[in-house]
């Protein structure tokens, strides 16, 4: 790494920008709430669609209002 630095002194940038940055929840990383959830919400959806078991427009309105509720719920979890 010392190599590649020496060579290219603008890869250092961002490892040294990591180092002395200020350590807050703006800076702690992204936030992605119920991401897994919203996930398996959808490919289960799809699933269903693949296998016949629903309507594209059927497979859409299931996906996001489970994707809402688990949004809503996060929210009253964290505030």
């Amino acid at each position: 790494m010392l190599d590649a630095w020496a060579k290219t002194p603008e890869l250092k940038v961002a490892y040294d920008q990591l180092l002395g940055g200020a350590f807050t929840k703006a800076t702690a990383g992204p936030v992605l709430g119920p991401h897994r959830q919203i996930r398996e919400i959808v490919a289960d959806q799809l699933e269903k669609l693949f296998l016949g078991q629903t309507d594209p427009q059927s497979a859409i309105t299931e996906a996001a209002q489970g994707a809402n509720e688990a949004l809503a719920d996060y929210a009253e979890r964290v505030g």
